[in-house]
């Protein structure tokens, strides 16, 4: 549901990872949630807005939204943009990111060599997978049909195996942020991106929000 910043090891350097988890409508087309709201001395927002920053429509609004939670499903598409916005007292953080493309979602992890002479890369990732379930980052309803398993890098005792799943993420790349009063690429965003941005304040701010704010009627 928010955007994610990671560093992954590729075998031979750390490679940032941004990319947002998706949902999976009914008629199987992928799709990302506006969030957020705030809280006593802080707050967060994240829209999803078409490739020139204008409102999208959604395909689904929940009567009562939870507080601070989802509150707009909209179908994301390559080249939408998403605005993260997050505050502490006011001090407001600004994330332009632009979708670069729609992915299966991917995990890698080590193992030991002599793993593989008791269990296969595919047992091992469920091994991996189940870990991950108990500590939330992986949904309990995963199908294990849908594991794709493969070695991709080794080492004298140790193998690096990597496998995927049937959640969907969007990579993003980082068009503007703002940070300690300055924009830091590109100077200020103008015209649909920056009212988005504005929006996103606001809804950063409203406490406890409950409402979806940037949208098309």
């Amino acid at each position: 549901m928010f955007v994610y910043h990671n560093a992954i090891w590729t075998g031979k350097k750390f490679k940032d990872q941004i990319y947002l988890e998706l949902e999976k409508t009914r008629r199987g087309l992928h799709a990302a949630w506006e969030v957020g709201g705030g809280h006593t001395n802080t707050g967060s927002a994240q829209l999803i807005a078409n490739a020139d920053g204008s409102p999208k429509k959604p395909i689904y609004i929940p009567k009562r939204g939870p507080k601070c939670g989802g509150h707009a499903l909209f179908v994301l598409e390559v080249n939408d943009i998403i605005i993260s916005t997050y505050h502490h007292r006011k001090n407001f953080e600004h994330y332009v990111y632009r979708v670069k493309r729609i992915r299966p979602l991917s995990r890698r992890f080590w193992a030991d060599k002599d793993e593989l002479n008791y269990h296969t890369p595919f047992e091992l990732a469920v091994f991996d997978i189940k870990d991950n379930i108990e500590e939330g980052e992986i949904p309990r309803n995963i199908s294990l049909m849908d594991i794709n398993v493969s070695l991709t890098h080794e080492e004298t005792n140790s193998v690096w195996i990597k496998y995927e799943t049937g959640e969907m993420v969007a990579d993003l790349e980082v068009l503007n942020w703002f940070h300690e009063g300055k924009w830091k690429k590109g100077g200020e965003p103008s015209g649909p991106v920056a009212d988005a941005i504005r929006v996103a304040t606001k809804k950063a701010t409203d406490f406890h929000c409950r409402k979806p704010y940037y949208f098309k009627r």
